[in-house]
């Protein structure tokens, strides 16, 4: 149930602030709790009107805890069965506007109607009023998660596996990589590369980047929901395996090996062998990212204090203790004293972009030290956060760039 209230909060706070949805349909609410879709929604736009359908009297009993609202929205509370959809739709209307886009949540109701009752009509009953643009939020239980599955999920830190939840909004918010970082590679290449195997594809920035220039990319990433969102953006001749780093097992070999912003997840012990091992002798490895900060430091002052309450960092540390300010920045660190590969160089392509404040809230809802935080927490901080912003920011987002060459001799 935990996970449950903590999807709804996520999927909310998405429609609302990234979506521009202003009216919710609730139906199957349950008792009220933390995160209620009211909380959540006027937490991002206060105008925002939520209705919410339950036929349990005692949830009945609980309706005055979920009518409570901020003064430009409003709430309402319907005493109706999920199967009498023309009494729900007409009910609503109190309160919700049709001609505008409404999210339809239906979260661990619909395994309640049995197959007699006909669950996929009722569903289509009810998103057949709503106007083009709304959405359907839905959630059904599922067995528990066993075998080799879980072995590999629970091999995976809590953290690396954070961004799927955010999947839609990290391909949005998250900026691509410039024409410059091809080239770069390939010249240091100094030959054509026909193939590359991408570690951590996430929503696939990175793997257009090489794909679209007439390099096979085999994308890897261990979230399903990240593939899912990184095939819609790709052309269609990417491989993509669900895996992790540390379960791809040796036998083809790739001309190039690279990871975006994902090599600092994977397992130390053994990296570079299994690296080796994936690569051609003579092959290159590039590894490539960085954060998005602030410009202003005035700015980022602001938003550090806003954030300080719940977060005392949102960076990822250098997995290897290396300072700021050192010469060469990690994983270089890691590739000079590896005897798996030779040349190693790093560059640095400087970038500044522009935003709205709402993206680069976007953006921060998209920051791994932000997912970890419960529900409620991302509610409140990402709230502090937009109060301190002005209309646009200006955002640093330099790349750091590592490339290495196998050893032909290993």
């Amino acid at each position: 149930m935990r996970a449950n209230r903590e999807f709804l909060a996520r999927a909310v706070r998405y429609l609302a602030s990234a979506c521009g949805i202003r009216q919710f349909l609730d139906i199957g609410t349950g008792l009220p709790t933390a995160s209620n879709t009211h909380e959540v929604a006027q937490a991002v736009a206060p105008d925002s009107r939520i209705v919410y359908v339950d036929n349990d009297p005692i949830v009945l009993t609980h309706a005055r805890a979920l009518l409570t609202s901020t003064p430009e929205g409003a709430t309402d509370y319907i005493d109706a069965d999920l199967r009498d959809t023309s009494a729900i739709l007409r009910s609503a209307q109190r309160t919700l506007d049709f001609s505008q886009p409404v999210a339809l949540m239906l979260l661990i109701v619909l395994h309640m109607i049995p197959d007699t009752d006909d669950p996929y009509g009722i569903v289509s009953q009810l998103m057949e009023e709503l106007p083009r643009g709304s959405y359907l939020v839905l959630a059904h239980p599922a067995p528990s998660i066993d075998g080799e599955d879980r072995v590999r999920m629970l091999g995976m830190s809590d953290r690396a596996l954070s961004f799927g939840v955010m999947a839609e909004a990290y391909e949005r918010f998250r900026p691509g990589y410039p024409v410059e970082l091809f080239d770069m590679v390939m010249a240091y290449a100094g030959q054509p590369v026909r193939t590359a195997l991408e570690i951590g594809a996430g929503t696939g920035k990175a793997t257009r980047l090489f794909a679209q220039r007439g390099v096979t990319v085999t994308a890897t990433e261990p979230d399903g929901a990240m593939i899912a969102e990184l095939v819609k953006h790709v052309p269609a001749h990417v491989k993509t395996v669900q895996a992790a780093f540390e379960d791809l097992r040796p036998g083809e070999s790739y001309g190039l090996v690279y990871a975006a912003a994902a090599l600092h997840w994977t397992n130390p012990e053994g990296r570079w062998s299994r690296m080796a091992a994936l690569l051609e002798p003579g092959g290159v490895f590039a590894s490539f990212g960085g954060p998005a900060q602030l410009a202003d430091p005035a700015v980022e002052e602001a938003v550090r204090a806003a954030r300080a309450p719940f977060l005392e960092s949102d960076e990822v540390s250098s997995p290897d203790g290396t300072p700021s300010g050192h010469d060469m920045q990690w994983p270089g660190t890691e590739l000079q004293r590896s005897k798996w590969v030779a040349d190693v160089q790093q560059f640095v392509i400087e970038r500044r972009l522009t935003m709205s404040a709402r993206d680069y809230v976007g953006h921060l809802s998209t920051v791994s030290a932000y997912l970890e935080l419960p529900a409620s927490e991302q509610e409140q901080v990402y709230s502090q956060i937009m109060q301190v912003l002005p209309e646009t920011v200006e955002v640093t987002a330099d790349i750091t760039v590592h490339l290495a060459r196998r050893r032909s001799e290993q």
